[in-house]
């Protein structure tokens, strides 16, 4: 299978490309093997040591076989999204840099990762230079859009590494303004991409009167049609924490391997994901993935 990519700043292209091509498939897949990361957890504790025994898989309502279940093998490759325009002062800005320090210093050498911040424009941050570089744009007012969505989807678009299970840490207080992508583009870029999305949201509010950030039914479809979680904080809390749970959440997910079986090739594949014996706890799974149709004789016989 190929999974199509989009240069990080070329939004316009995302959304020519991510919309107009319902044949992208997701997750890391070949012609024969289909790959699903499943979160299983009770009481917010990961549930270990299950086997292929253990989980049920049904693609399209048909129950699958897994040839292969794994649990903290394989390496991630972790992309960080930084919604700057939710750092006000300085202050906010440095504890973003401790917070993201604090989850990539958690990486195994094996491990990738990459930063996009944004605030009215785009940019990836290097994360190997000495301190992290995050500054906002010096043009930036409090009335300046913030362009969350097409940053979400840059993210997701970038060329995928089958050897690596991919997921994103989004850090935003949910605003989003001047995107060129609406929300339906992103839920279906999203479902494409094969990467789990996890959301930490930032508040004004206080723990006796919360408030939501902008955008939470969004951001938690968003979350759940790909296997990810959203996590509220208060702006004056520990940011660094909820990035680290994002990570170790991910990281203790199980890998799941089959070869679908009795389900018509193309088009949108739903997956339902459940531990029978295991009824209290939590499945977290994506909803599904698009699958290309097999090739035509005369698409086979086309030079490539």
């Amino acid at each position: 299978m190929i999974v199509r990519a989009w240069p990080l700043v070329s939004l316009p292209m995302i959304v020519a490309v991510a919309v107009a091509a319902p044949q992208a498939p997701v997750f890391r897949a070949t012609a024969k093997t289909v790959v699903v990361d499943v979160s299983v957890s009770r009481n917010g504790r990961p549930v270990m040591g299950l086997a292929a025994a253990d989980f049920h898989l049904a693609d399209n309502g048909v129950p699958q076989t897994l040839v292969d279940v794994s649990q903290e093998t394989l390496p991630i490759d972790l992309t960080v999204v930084a919604d700057l325009s939710a750092t006000a002062d300085g202050s906010a800005l440095d504890a973003l840099r401790r917070s993201i320090g604090d989850v990539l210093g958690r990486l195994h050498p094996d491990d990738h990762a990459s930063l996009v911040v944004f605030d009215q424009r785009i940019r990836e941050v290097d994360v190997s230079a000495r301190g992290l570089q995050i500054t906002v744009d010096s043009t930036w007012t409090a009335s300046s859009p913030a362009r969350l969505f097409d940053a979400i989807a840059a993210a997701l678009v970038k060329p995928l590494d089958p050897a690596r299970r991919r997921m994103t840490i989004v850090f935003t207080e949910g605003r989003d303004q001047g995107s060129f992508l609406d929300e339906a583009e992103l839920i279906d870029v999203a479902s494409r991409s094969g990467v789990a999305v996890f959301i930490v949201g930032v508040t004004d509010g206080t723990a006796r009167a919360p408030q939501p950030p902008a955008n939470l039914p969004l951001l938690q479809h968003l979350a759940d049609a790909t296997g990810g979680i959203v996590a509220v904080v208060q702006r004056d809390q520990d940011l660094g924490a909820s990035f680290v749970r994002a990570l170790e959440d991910f990281r203790t997910s199980y890998v799941l391997r089959y070869t679908p079986a009795g389900t018509a090739a193309g088009g949108w594949h739903r997956l339902d994901v459940s531990v029978p014996r295991e009824r209290a706890a939590e499945v977290r799974a994506r909803k599904g993935y698009f699958d290309a149709p097999p090739a035509s004789p005369r698409d086979e016989a086309r030079p490539r």
